[in-house]
């Protein structure tokens, strides 16, 4: 049989109205909401600009700034498919791929529960496509859940590249002398 010890976290309000907010974790303590806590930070590594026929490399750092551990860490990472095109993502390949979308129902299955001040840290790559403009990636951890099951309030970042696309030269016809017969002395 399980025991638990209940505190009591709180805030006085004006009027003197006591609102009251308890969230349980293992050990018999109690936290306020703001001890299950994310932070997702999306960097693209790649200099700029980004050139059409090359890779455009991002970084997403997910930590626990809360003070409970995770064990569900879904993620979502958007794309513009006009701009960029998925090659790969490592150390964990996405579970599904649709669109501009990349999705992983639950990173602690690769990396394990993340402890308070812990990092997953992942990389992914896209071939940079033809077309000129802000290429935008954005990273969303939303549903992710504390060992207890209490959800954390869903988090996102983004990071973007301008694709500068260099028009190509055009060929243009060049005109030509035409042979003309020249009249010779007989």
């Amino acid at each position: 049989m399980k025991t638990y010890r209940w505190a009591v976290v709180g805030t006085w309000i004006l009027v003197g109205l006591f609102i009251l907010t308890l969230t349980l974790i293992p050990g018999g303590r109690a936290a306020a909401p703001e001890a299950v806590q994310l932070q997702v930070a999306k960097q693209l590594v790649t200099s700029q600009p980004l050139i059409p026929g090359t890779q455009a490399v991002f970084n997403i750092l997910i930590s626990n700034t809360g003070a409970t551990t995770f064990d569900i860490i879904p993620l979502d990472d958007t794309f513009d498919t006009s701009r960029l095109q998925f090659v790969s993502a490592s150390p964990v390949p996405p579970d599904t791929v649709s669109g501009g979308t990349l999705h992983w129902n639950d990173l602690t299955q690769a990396f394990g529960n993340l402890a308070p001040g812990d990092t997953i840290n992942l990389t992914v790559t896209f071939n940079v496509l033809d077309t000129a403009g802000l290429a935008c990636n954005t990273a969303t951890v939303a549903g992710a859940q504390d060992t207890v099951g209490i959800t954390a309030p869903s988090t996102s970042d983004e990071a973007c590249g301008t694709v500068e696309v260099t028009p190509t030269p055009t060929a243009t016809a060049t005109p030509t002398a035409t042979p003309t017969d020249t009249p010779t002395a007989t």
